[in-house]
Protein backbone atom coordinates (compact mmCIF):
# COMPACT_ATOMS: atom_id res chain seq x y z
CA UNK A 1 0.00 0.00 0.00
CA UNK A 2 3.27 2.25 0.89
CA UNK A 3 4.36 1.88 -2.92
CA UNK A 4 1.09 2.64 -4.61
CA UNK A 5 0.53 5.49 -2.16
CA UNK A 6 3.97 6.75 -3.66
CA UNK A 7 2.97 6.03 -7.16
CA UNK A 8 0.11 8.25 -6.94
CA UNK A 9 1.54 11.01 -5.16
CA UNK A 10 4.71 11.50 -7.62
CA UNK A 11 1.78 11.03 -10.42
CA UNK A 12 -0.39 14.14 -8.96
CA UNK A 13 2.46 15.68 -8.01
CA UNK A 14 4.18 15.85 -11.64
CA UNK A 15 0.75 15.73 -13.73
CA UNK A 16 0.39 19.82 -13.96
CA UNK A 17 3.70 19.85 -15.80
CA UNK A 18 2.85 17.90 -18.64
CA UNK A 19 0.08 20.05 -20.51
CA UNK A 20 0.73 20.33 -23.82
CA UNK A 21 -1.82 20.00 -27.04
CA UNK A 22 -1.41 16.23 -26.94
CA UNK A 23 -2.96 16.70 -23.34
CA UNK A 24 -1.70 14.54 -20.93
CA UNK A 25 -1.31 11.04 -19.86
CA UNK A 26 -4.56 9.57 -18.63
CA UNK A 27 -4.96 6.98 -16.26
CA UNK A 28 -5.40 3.97 -18.79
CA UNK A 29 -1.78 4.83 -19.78
CA UNK A 30 -0.60 5.02 -16.51
CA UNK A 31 -2.06 2.07 -15.10
CA UNK A 32 -0.37 0.21 -18.84
CA UNK A 33 3.12 1.75 -17.45
CA UNK A 34 2.42 0.31 -13.94
CA UNK A 35 1.77 -3.01 -15.57
CA UNK A 36 5.20 -2.76 -17.22
CA UNK A 37 7.62 -2.06 -14.25
CA UNK A 38 4.98 -4.92 -12.17
CA UNK A 39 3.69 -2.08 -10.24
CA UNK A 40 0.44 -4.62 -10.31
CA UNK A 41 -1.33 -3.54 -7.13
CA UNK A 42 -0.89 -0.03 -8.32
CA UNK A 43 -1.83 -1.01 -12.08
CA UNK A 44 -5.37 -2.66 -10.85
CA UNK A 45 -6.17 0.87 -8.90
CA UNK A 46 -5.92 2.94 -12.02
CA UNK A 47 -6.94 0.58 -14.52
CA UNK A 48 -10.35 0.31 -12.52
CA UNK A 49 -10.07 4.23 -12.11
CA UNK A 50 -9.82 4.24 -16.08
CA UNK A 51 -12.69 2.04 -16.37
CA UNK A 52 -15.00 4.44 -14.09
CA UNK A 53 -14.34 6.77 -16.46
CA UNK A 54 -15.01 5.23 -19.60
CA UNK A 55 -15.23 1.46 -20.49
CA UNK A 56 -13.26 0.39 -23.96
CA UNK A 57 -12.24 -2.48 -25.15
CA UNK A 58 -8.43 -1.68 -25.08
CA UNK A 59 -9.19 -0.92 -21.18
CA UNK A 60 -10.98 -4.02 -20.52
CA UNK A 61 -7.91 -6.03 -22.32
CA UNK A 62 -5.36 -4.44 -20.20
CA UNK A 63 -7.74 -5.09 -17.03
CA UNK A 64 -7.31 -8.51 -18.08
CA UNK A 65 -3.71 -8.45 -18.33
CA UNK A 66 -3.38 -7.29 -14.91
CA UNK A 67 -5.46 -9.64 -13.31
CA UNK A 68 -3.35 -12.30 -15.56
CA UNK A 69 -0.29 -11.17 -13.91
CA UNK A 70 -1.98 -10.90 -10.79
CA UNK A 71 -2.89 -14.73 -10.92
CA UNK A 72 -6.58 -14.06 -10.79
CA UNK A 73 -7.25 -15.96 -13.96
CA UNK A 74 -10.80 -16.26 -13.74
CA UNK A 75 -10.94 -12.13 -13.80
CA UNK A 76 -8.66 -12.25 -16.21
CA UNK A 77 -10.37 -14.22 -18.41
CA UNK A 78 -14.14 -12.29 -17.84
CA UNK A 79 -11.96 -8.93 -19.01
CA UNK A 80 -10.72 -10.90 -22.14
CA UNK A 81 -14.46 -11.73 -22.87
CA UNK A 82 -15.99 -8.94 -22.38
CA UNK A 83 -13.07 -6.80 -24.58
CA UNK A 84 -13.39 -9.60 -27.57
CA UNK A 85 -17.17 -8.88 -27.26
CA UNK A 86 -16.85 -5.32 -27.50
CA UNK A 87 -14.35 -5.77 -30.27
CA UNK A 88 -16.20 -8.86 -32.50
CA UNK A 89 -18.21 -10.40 -30.23
CA UNK A 90 -15.41 -13.93 -30.53
CA UNK A 91 -13.53 -15.23 -27.69
CA UNK A 92 -9.76 -15.01 -28.35
CA UNK A 93 -7.15 -17.38 -27.42
CA UNK A 94 -6.07 -15.03 -24.44
CA UNK A 95 -9.95 -15.84 -23.07
CA UNK A 96 -9.38 -19.77 -23.35
CA UNK A 97 -5.51 -18.98 -21.54
CA UNK A 98 -7.21 -17.84 -18.84
CA UNK A 99 -9.62 -19.84 -18.18
CA UNK A 100 -7.68 -23.01 -18.56
CA UNK A 101 -5.04 -21.76 -15.96
CA UNK A 102 -8.31 -21.00 -13.87
CA UNK A 103 -9.15 -24.75 -14.29
CA UNK A 104 -12.53 -23.78 -15.38
CA UNK A 105 -12.17 -26.32 -18.11
CA UNK A 106 -15.80 -26.09 -19.66
CA UNK A 107 -15.55 -22.48 -20.90
CA UNK A 108 -11.55 -23.21 -21.81
CA UNK A 109 -13.54 -25.30 -24.53
CA UNK A 110 -15.81 -23.15 -26.03
CA UNK A 111 -13.68 -20.22 -25.77
CA UNK A 112 -10.79 -22.31 -27.64
CA UNK A 113 -13.07 -23.74 -30.15
CA UNK A 114 -14.70 -20.43 -31.03
CA UNK A 115 -11.07 -18.82 -31.03
CA UNK A 116 -10.65 -21.58 -33.88
CA UNK A 117 -13.14 -20.57 -36.19
CA UNK A 118 -11.44 -17.59 -36.51
CA UNK A 119 -9.48 -16.48 -39.84
CA UNK A 120 -6.51 -14.71 -38.23
CA UNK A 121 -5.66 -17.55 -35.37
CA UNK A 122 -2.57 -19.42 -35.30
CA UNK A 123 -1.64 -22.55 -36.45
CA UNK A 124 -2.73 -25.72 -34.32
CA UNK A 125 0.94 -26.70 -34.01
CA UNK A 126 1.32 -23.35 -31.97
CA UNK A 127 -1.85 -23.64 -30.23
CA UNK A 128 -0.31 -27.12 -28.68
CA UNK A 129 2.91 -25.86 -27.50
CA UNK A 130 1.18 -23.21 -25.62
CA UNK A 131 1.98 -24.44 -21.66
CA UNK A 132 -1.92 -22.56 -20.30
CA UNK A 133 -3.44 -25.56 -22.78
CA UNK A 134 -1.75 -28.29 -20.34
CA UNK A 135 -4.82 -29.36 -18.21
CA UNK A 136 -6.77 -29.61 -21.01
CA UNK A 137 -5.02 -31.87 -23.28
CA UNK A 138 -6.36 -35.33 -20.82
CA UNK A 139 -10.00 -34.33 -21.86
CA UNK A 140 -11.21 -35.83 -24.94
CA UNK A 141 -12.46 -32.47 -26.18
CA UNK A 142 -8.81 -31.45 -26.85
CA UNK A 143 -8.94 -33.95 -30.08
CA UNK A 144 -11.48 -31.68 -31.32
CA UNK A 145 -9.40 -28.75 -31.22
CA UNK A 146 -6.81 -30.54 -33.06
CA UNK A 147 -8.96 -31.86 -35.59
CA UNK A 148 -9.85 -27.96 -36.61
CA UNK A 149 -8.85 -27.10 -39.98
CA UNK A 150 -5.75 -25.73 -40.07
CA UNK A 151 -4.85 -22.17 -40.68
CA UNK A 152 -4.24 -21.63 -44.63
CA UNK A 153 -0.66 -22.50 -45.82
CA UNK A 154 0.29 -18.87 -46.32
CA UNK A 155 -0.45 -17.98 -43.04
CA UNK A 156 1.78 -20.30 -41.83
CA UNK A 157 4.34 -19.50 -43.54
CA UNK A 158 4.35 -16.09 -42.21
CA UNK A 159 4.04 -17.29 -38.71
CA UNK A 160 7.13 -19.08 -39.49
CA UNK A 161 8.29 -15.66 -40.72
CA UNK A 162 7.78 -14.18 -37.84
CA UNK A 163 9.65 -16.22 -35.83
CA UNK A 164 12.55 -16.24 -38.01
CA UNK A 165 12.88 -12.62 -37.57
CA UNK A 166 12.50 -12.31 -33.56
CA UNK A 167 15.40 -14.44 -34.32
CA UNK A 168 17.33 -12.54 -36.51
CA UNK A 169 17.32 -14.90 -39.40
CA UNK A 170 16.04 -12.65 -42.19
CA UNK A 171 17.14 -13.75 -44.67
CA UNK A 172 15.25 -16.67 -44.59
CA UNK A 173 11.95 -14.86 -43.76
CA UNK A 174 12.26 -13.11 -46.91
CA UNK A 175 11.69 -16.17 -48.61
CA UNK A 176 8.73 -17.00 -47.03
CA UNK A 177 7.51 -13.55 -46.93
CA UNK A 178 7.97 -13.07 -50.63
CA UNK A 179 5.81 -16.05 -51.82
CA UNK A 180 3.24 -15.07 -49.96
CA UNK A 181 2.96 -11.44 -51.32
CA UNK A 182 3.00 -13.00 -54.28
CA UNK A 183 0.44 -15.80 -53.74
CA UNK A 184 -1.55 -13.67 -51.43
CA UNK A 185 -1.19 -9.35 -52.38
CA UNK A 186 -3.90 -8.37 -49.77
CA UNK A 187 -2.37 -9.85 -46.69
CA UNK A 188 -1.87 -6.91 -44.77
CA UNK A 189 0.74 -8.79 -42.11
CA UNK A 190 2.69 -10.08 -45.27
CA UNK A 191 3.73 -6.47 -46.03
CA UNK A 192 4.38 -5.47 -42.12
CA UNK A 193 6.63 -8.76 -41.49
CA UNK A 194 8.72 -7.66 -44.51
CA UNK A 195 9.06 -3.90 -43.46
CA UNK A 196 10.33 -5.06 -40.36
CA UNK A 197 13.00 -7.34 -42.12
CA UNK A 198 13.90 -4.19 -44.16
CA UNK A 199 14.43 -2.86 -41.12
CA UNK A 200 16.79 -4.82 -39.52
CA UNK A 201 18.69 -4.21 -42.19
CA UNK A 202 18.70 -1.22 -42.26
CA UNK A 203 16.65 -0.88 -45.78
CA UNK A 204 14.70 2.24 -44.48
CA UNK A 205 13.64 2.76 -48.52
CA UNK A 206 11.90 0.10 -48.70
CA UNK A 207 10.77 -0.61 -44.92
CA UNK A 208 8.64 2.45 -45.52
CA UNK A 209 7.23 1.45 -48.39
CA UNK A 210 6.09 -2.10 -47.36
CA UNK A 211 4.65 -0.42 -44.33
CA UNK A 212 2.97 2.08 -46.06
CA UNK A 213 1.61 -0.11 -48.07
CA UNK A 214 0.63 -2.44 -44.93
CA UNK A 215 -1.54 0.41 -43.37
CA UNK A 216 -3.21 1.26 -46.81
CA UNK A 217 -4.76 -2.76 -46.45
CA UNK A 218 -4.88 -1.88 -42.91
CA UNK A 219 -5.68 1.69 -42.49
CA UNK A 220 -6.80 1.40 -38.09
CA UNK A 221 -3.78 -0.75 -37.05
CA UNK A 222 -1.42 1.19 -34.31
CA UNK A 223 0.84 -1.21 -34.23
CA UNK A 224 1.58 -0.57 -38.18
CA UNK A 225 1.56 3.53 -37.86
CA UNK A 226 3.94 2.95 -34.49
CA UNK A 227 5.77 0.79 -36.81
CA UNK A 228 6.21 3.56 -39.84
CA UNK A 229 6.98 6.05 -37.22
CA UNK A 230 10.01 4.31 -35.93
CA UNK A 231 11.30 3.20 -39.48
CA UNK A 232 10.88 7.76 -40.64
CA UNK A 233 12.72 8.60 -37.56
CA UNK A 234 15.75 5.76 -38.45
CA UNK A 235 15.67 8.11 -41.98
CA UNK A 236 16.01 11.64 -39.99
CA UNK A 237 12.46 12.50 -41.19
CA UNK A 238 11.33 13.43 -37.38
CA UNK A 239 8.63 15.73 -38.14
CA UNK A 240 6.86 13.53 -39.99
CA UNK A 241 7.91 10.76 -37.53
CA UNK A 242 6.11 12.96 -34.74
CA UNK A 243 3.26 13.01 -36.68
CA UNK A 244 2.94 9.69 -36.70
CA UNK A 245 3.46 8.55 -33.20
CA UNK A 246 0.72 10.91 -32.56
CA UNK A 247 -1.15 9.20 -35.01
CA UNK A 248 -0.35 6.07 -32.89
CA UNK A 249 -1.52 7.23 -29.95
CA UNK A 250 -4.64 8.27 -30.85
CA UNK A 251 -5.69 5.49 -32.43
CA UNK A 252 -4.24 3.16 -29.36
CA UNK A 253 -3.54 4.81 -25.61
CA UNK A 254 -1.93 2.05 -24.49
CA UNK A 255 1.34 3.21 -27.52
CA UNK A 256 2.65 4.39 -24.46
CA UNK A 257 6.06 4.44 -25.42
CA UNK A 258 5.58 6.36 -28.61
CA UNK A 259 5.54 9.64 -25.98
CA UNK A 260 9.45 8.92 -25.96
CA UNK A 261 9.73 8.50 -29.89
CA UNK A 262 8.12 12.17 -30.39
CA UNK A 263 10.10 13.86 -27.34
CA UNK A 264 13.60 11.95 -29.49
CA UNK A 265 12.37 13.24 -32.70
CA UNK A 266 11.58 16.99 -30.94
CA UNK A 267 15.01 17.15 -29.37
CA UNK A 268 16.77 16.52 -32.84
CA UNK A 269 14.48 18.48 -34.89
CA UNK A 270 15.78 20.90 -32.13
CA UNK A 271 12.48 21.64 -30.64
CA UNK A 272 13.04 21.93 -27.26
CA UNK A 273 10.62 22.75 -25.59
CA UNK A 274 8.21 20.56 -27.22
CA UNK A 275 11.08 17.93 -26.26
CA UNK A 276 10.77 18.66 -22.50
CA UNK A 277 7.55 18.57 -22.68
CA UNK A 278 7.45 14.95 -24.14
CA UNK A 279 9.91 13.80 -22.42
CA UNK A 280 8.43 14.89 -18.85
CA UNK A 281 4.98 13.13 -20.29
CA UNK A 282 6.88 9.79 -20.30
CA UNK A 283 8.60 10.74 -16.93
CA UNK A 284 5.16 10.40 -15.30
CA UNK A 285 4.72 6.71 -16.59
CA UNK A 286 8.31 6.12 -16.55
CA UNK A 287 9.84 8.66 -13.40
CA UNK A 288 12.93 6.26 -13.49
CA UNK A 289 13.53 5.97 -17.06
CA UNK A 290 17.66 6.81 -18.11
CA UNK A 291 16.63 8.13 -21.87
CA UNK A 292 13.64 10.37 -20.67
CA UNK A 293 15.84 12.00 -18.17
CA UNK A 294 18.51 12.68 -20.70
CA UNK A 295 16.34 14.19 -23.41
CA UNK A 296 14.84 16.33 -20.52
CA UNK A 297 18.18 17.35 -18.91
CA UNK A 298 19.28 17.98 -22.59
CA UNK A 299 16.33 19.92 -23.58
CA UNK A 300 16.51 22.36 -20.54
CA UNK A 301 20.57 22.52 -21.14
CA UNK A 302 19.70 23.67 -24.98
CA UNK A 303 17.02 26.56 -23.75
CA UNK A 304 19.77 27.91 -21.68
CA UNK A 305 18.71 26.65 -18.16
CA UNK A 306 21.70 24.65 -17.17
CA UNK A 307 21.43 24.86 -13.37
CA UNK A 308 17.25 22.81 -13.74
CA UNK A 309 19.05 20.14 -15.99
CA UNK A 310 21.54 19.43 -13.43
CA UNK A 311 19.27 19.43 -10.69
CA UNK A 312 16.74 16.74 -12.34
CA UNK A 313 20.04 14.76 -13.80
CA UNK A 314 21.11 15.03 -10.05
CA UNK A 315 18.10 13.50 -8.98
CA UNK A 316 18.42 10.10 -11.13
CA UNK A 317 19.42 6.98 -8.96
CA UNK A 318 21.60 5.37 -11.95
CA UNK A 319 25.22 6.82 -12.55
CA UNK A 320 25.47 5.12 -16.06
CA UNK A 321 26.67 5.98 -19.60
CA UNK A 322 23.34 7.74 -20.03
CA UNK A 323 23.49 9.55 -17.10
CA UNK A 324 27.35 10.85 -17.98
CA UNK A 325 26.43 11.15 -21.74
CA UNK A 326 23.64 13.89 -20.74
CA UNK A 327 26.07 15.60 -17.79
CA UNK A 328 28.27 15.91 -20.31
CA UNK A 329 26.10 17.55 -22.57
CA UNK A 330 25.13 20.23 -20.28
CA UNK A 331 28.58 20.88 -19.62
CA UNK A 332 29.53 21.11 -23.16
CA UNK A 333 26.12 23.42 -23.35
CA UNK A 334 27.52 25.54 -20.62
CA UNK A 335 31.07 25.88 -22.47
CA UNK A 336 33.13 23.75 -19.50
CA UNK A 337 34.87 21.65 -21.85
CA UNK A 338 37.03 19.56 -20.33
CA UNK A 339 34.28 18.82 -17.58
CA UNK A 340 32.42 17.81 -21.01
CA UNK A 341 34.97 15.64 -22.18
CA UNK A 342 35.46 13.75 -18.75
CA UNK A 343 32.04 13.28 -18.56
CA UNK A 344 32.42 11.82 -22.13
CA UNK A 345 34.86 9.70 -21.30
CA UNK A 346 33.06 8.36 -18.67
CA UNK A 347 29.83 7.29 -20.81
CA UNK A 348 32.30 5.87 -23.90
CA UNK A 349 34.02 3.34 -21.25
CA UNK A 350 30.55 2.67 -19.71
CA UNK A 351 28.95 2.06 -23.43
CA UNK A 352 30.58 2.08 -26.42
CA UNK A 353 27.07 1.50 -28.30
CA UNK A 354 26.32 5.75 -27.60
CA UNK A 355 27.92 6.58 -30.67
CA UNK A 356 26.46 10.09 -30.61
CA UNK A 357 28.84 10.89 -27.15
CA UNK A 358 31.93 11.26 -30.17
CA UNK A 359 29.64 13.95 -31.95
CA UNK A 360 28.96 15.56 -29.01
CA UNK A 361 32.79 15.10 -27.61
CA UNK A 362 34.09 15.93 -31.23
CA UNK A 363 32.61 19.39 -30.38
CA UNK A 364 34.13 19.48 -27.19
CA UNK A 365 37.65 19.07 -28.46
CA UNK A 366 37.34 21.36 -31.29
CA UNK A 367 36.33 24.37 -28.89
CA UNK A 368 39.28 23.42 -27.10
CA UNK A 369 41.35 23.80 -30.20
CA UNK A 370 41.73 20.04 -30.85
CA UNK A 371 40.94 19.95 -33.94
CA UNK A 372 42.56 16.34 -35.09
CA UNK A 373 40.50 14.84 -32.49
CA UNK A 374 37.21 16.73 -32.93
CA UNK A 375 37.52 15.39 -36.63
CA UNK A 376 38.30 11.71 -35.50
CA UNK A 377 35.07 11.69 -33.36
CA UNK A 378 33.07 13.18 -35.68
CA UNK A 379 34.22 10.08 -38.62
CA UNK A 380 33.63 7.53 -35.96
CA UNK A 381 30.32 8.57 -35.41
CA UNK A 382 29.42 8.94 -39.03
CA UNK A 383 30.60 5.46 -39.25
CA UNK A 384 28.28 4.29 -37.18
CA UNK A 385 25.38 6.21 -38.87
CA UNK A 386 25.23 9.30 -36.60
CA UNK A 387 24.85 11.35 -39.73
CA UNK A 388 24.30 14.85 -37.91
CA UNK A 389 28.14 14.84 -37.35
CA UNK A 390 28.50 15.55 -40.80
CA UNK A 391 27.47 18.86 -40.13
CA UNK A 392 30.51 19.74 -38.11
CA UNK A 393 32.65 18.01 -40.51
CA UNK A 394 31.48 20.92 -43.68
CA UNK A 395 31.31 24.00 -40.54
CA UNK A 396 34.40 23.13 -39.52
CA UNK A 397 37.11 22.08 -41.77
Amino acid sequence: MRKLTAYLFVVMTLLPLAALSQDTVNTAQLACAALKKDCLDSAFVLVNSALSEKITPRRMLLKGDIEFQRNNYAAAARCYLAADKMRAGISGVKTAEAYALAGMIDSAFVALNAYCTTADRISSAKISANLAFETLKSDLRWQNVENQKDINPALKQLETAEHLINTNRKGNAFELINKVIKSHPSYHKAWYLRALAYQGDHNYKSAQSDIEHAIKLRSKNALYINTLAEILFAQQKYSKAVETWIEAIKLDEMMIESYLGVAKSLLLNKDYEGAEKYARLYLLMFNDNAEAVSILTESLAQQGDCMTALKVLNSAKKKDAMFYRSRGIIYLKSETYQFAIDDFNRAIDLDRTLYDIYMHRGLAYYMLGKKDDAKRDWNTAVKNRVYKANDYLEKYR
